[in-house]
């Protein structure tokens, strides 16, 4: 969802626009919007600002991030994918937590990742978000 993307981005205000143009706030949207706020438990938005020179072999409109580099990190992925995530800023490993944005709820336990360039990718297609902090 484009939600997503505006919040990663920095955009002011962001919303789901509502039917013909939208979802409104549907079954779609309201799960989105609650992956918004699970990932928001673990990365506040204002304390990050895009990043995406921290991702490479990213294809067009494949993922996006907003980081404060060697602390937080979020990525959205919009339909799967695959990209390389720079975490040398990183004094350590971190631990990722991956939140559906399609049911708007954690899957899988978290688990380390980093430090250095390390290749991540959702465990499905469809919209995703990465939670990267360091505990």
């Amino acid at each position: 969802m484009r939600l997503q993307r505006n919040l990663l981005g920095g955009c002011a205000g962001a919303r789901c626009h509502r039917p013909p143009s939208g979802n409104g706030l549907n079954e779609r949207a309201q799960a989105a919007i609650r992956a918004v706020r699970l990932l928001e438990e673990h990365v506040k938005l204002w304390e990050v600002e895009p990043h995406m020179e921290l991702l490479s072999e990213r294809a067009g409109n494949a993922a996006y991030i907003a980081a404060k580099p060697g602390r937080r990190y979020a990525v959205y992925f919009p339909y799967g994918g695959r990209v390389q995530l720079d975490l040398s800023a990183c004094e350590g490993p971190m631990t990722l937590r991956w939140i559906s944005v399609t049911t708007g709820e954690p899957v899988r336990d978290p688990q380390p990742i980093g430090p250095g360039v390390v290749e991540l990718a959702p465990i499905a297609s469809g919209g995703w978000l990465a939670a990267i902090i360091r505990d």
